[in-house]
């Protein structure tokens, strides 16, 4: 089904007196007159922006609140956090590659490298 004709079932399939789709942006309202008035709406730019990280770190213990299914202790964490780092999103993201490449070359996965470039 092309984009046209499924443009007009979505239109034709709808009776409610204000229609829309939102795909296309287009709105369509029928007024007390039965006259039709067509509105294109403009797209809007949704972002996101973080300016920082914070990391709580937790000390575990022994959880009895699930069962584990392999027959071992369930780990848990206590109740209040034991210190608190915060980072900017750039060091964070920097901090976590190397943290990933340290586990990759622990696990050989990775080559040792003798100079880091990022």
């Amino acid at each position: 089904m092309s984009t046209k004709r499924k443009h007009e079932d979505n239109n034709n399939n709808n009776n409610n007196n204000n229609t829309s789709n939102i795909n296309n942006s287009i709105v369509t309202i029928n007024n007390n007159n039965n006259e039709e008035t067509t509105i294109k709406k403009q797209k809007t730019k949704k972002n996101v922006r973080f300016d920082d990280v914070t990391v709580y770190y937790f000390a575990r213990s022994q959880g009895f609140v699930s069962v584990p299914s392999q027959g071992t202790v369930t780990l848990g964490m206590v109740n209040e956090h034991s210190h608190v780092e915060q980072y900017s999103v750039t060091d964070f993201l920097r901090l976590r590659r190397s943290v990933h490449k340290s586990i990759l070359r622990e696990r050989k996965l990775l080559p040792p490298s003798t100079s880091s470039s990022k």
